[in-house]
């Protein structure tokens, strides 16, 4: 059996050991918070290949920091780095991690993923993402462009139609929208509604030859032939 004098030197053995790790774990906190920092200061410079690189070695050493890897899903989406984007956000929507997250930062995770998604043509799988999101953050003519284009692109039109339709509510000069609009309108036989949003774009982008060919042909399918002929003519002078 150890001697009291034993017990009170492996007693104090453990209470030194506690505060070495305990000194050990705030010096790797506070690395790693500098680290973030300095990823977070490097991506508003635009320096965004460098922030990847930083946040990388943050995350190789903290897999499990929400901060660090939320940043690094963000970082990788402006890269267009899309699949290492989804795998950022991935890790912490579909973890434990996911727990730890303010409602923020969950919204944000989806946006992102959805978004890389999106742009992967994976267009059920955003908008798994895109339909969870709050009524608040639909605001976002980003969002609404993205979740109108994937329910066209799953066969939903009429869903797709009606986002389509809010958006240009919230942003009438929102050029992607318009044009989708147009095209889905010519589709469907609705030539006027396509001119008025060949026009609104039009307005923006008066150099386009393309397009104010396109509201030509329009306008003469309607019978609006002096129109037409003023955009051929302006179409030949260039």
């Amino acid at each position: 059996m150890p001697s009291l004098k034993d017990m009170r030197a492996r007693m104090n053995s453990v209470r030194q050991t506690r505060k070495i790790t305990s000194a050990m774990k705030l010096v790797a906190a506070s690395k790693l918070r500098r680290a973030q920092e300095q990823a977070e200061a490097l991506a508003a410079q635009g320096k965004l290949e460098e922030a990847c690189d930083v946040l990388g070695s943050c995350l190789a050493s903290a897999p499990q920091n929400v901060e660090a890897r939320l940043l690094h899903a963000r970082v990788c989406d402006d890269l267009n780095r899309w699949d290492s984007a989804i795998a950022s956000a991935s890790e912490l929507l579909d973890s434990t991690l996911i727990d730890q997250m303010s409602e923020t930062q969950r919204s944000e995770a989806m946006i992102i993923r959805g978004s890389a998604l999106f742009h992967q043509r994976h267009f059920q799988d955003a908008l798994d993402d895109l339909e969870r999101l709050e009524v608040r953050q639909l605001d976002s003519p980003a969002i609404l462009w993205m979740r109108a284009t994937c329910y066209f692109e799953v066969g939903q039109d009429f869903r797709g139609r009606e986002e389509l339709n809010t958006l240009l509510e919230n942003e009438p000069t929102h050029q992607a929208g318009r044009l989708l609009r147009a095209r889905l309108a010519e589709v469907n036989g609705e030539f006027d509604v396509a001119i008025q949003d060949l026009t609104v774009v039009l307005e923006r982008t008066p150099g386009d030859q393309a397009l104010r060919l396109q509201r030509a042909i329009l306008l003469h399918r309607r019978g609006r032939f002096e129109e037409a002929v003023r955009d051929l003519t302006a179409l030949l002078e260039v």
